[in-house]
């Protein structure tokens, strides 16, 4: 089994979603997020985002709409990193069994299209099995989500790879290609 994480693993989907929270901010009168507040949110679930930069209670329901409404404004730059189709087909022909454990909530899909699906269409005929930070009560980096893959699926620990362990691997597998 290889693991994936969806974003910043399988797609470049950063610029999606810090965009439209730097709009937010700077509406309300705060800065920009700094590199180092970019590295910490990104792949960060929604509620764990609001909590990290204080964003108040009070304002959580609204914020987080305008949040995803800017995301599906940016929707069209959500891409595959290079290769990747074909890796997981590589590796799907090769008979590993890929699965997605993944931040993203089985609502955002609902929300903002299938660029905030847990398994986007494009890379759904690889994925045998998916956990979104909705399906457990600690998602990650918490080990929770990779545990209830591991139930869905019947893996062993040491059958399991993850796919960003294996990312410069994979990259080097993809100039070969």
């Amino acid at each position: 089994h290889v693991i994936f994480d969806v974003d910043g693993t399988l797609y470049d989907s950063l610029n999606a979603s810090i965009n439209p929270l730097d709009e937010l901010l700077t509406k309300m009168g705060r800065s920009p997020l700094t590199q180092e507040q970019r590295r910490i949110v990104a792949g960060m679930p929604a509620a764990p985002t609001l909590d990290y930069l204080d964003i108040p209670q009070d304002i959580r329901a609204d914020f987080s709409k305008k949040w995803f409404d800017g995301i599906s404004r940016y929707a069209s730059e959500v891409k595959l990193f290079p290769e990747v189709r074909a890796v997981l087909s590589f590796l799907k022909d090769a008979g590993v069994k890929l699965g997605v454990v993944t931040s993203r909530t089985r609502d955002a899909e609902k929300l903002i299209g299938d660029v905030g699906s847990v398994v986007p269409m494009d890379i759904a005929p690889f994925i045998g099995a998916s956990v979104s930070a909705d399906e457990v009560d600690n998602p990650k980096p918490a080990p929770d989500s990779l545990l209830r893959y591991m139930q869905l699926t019947g893996a062993q620990r040491e059958e399991m790879r993850s796919g960003a362990a294996c990312q410069e691997r994979i990259r080097g597998l993809t100039t070969a290609f």
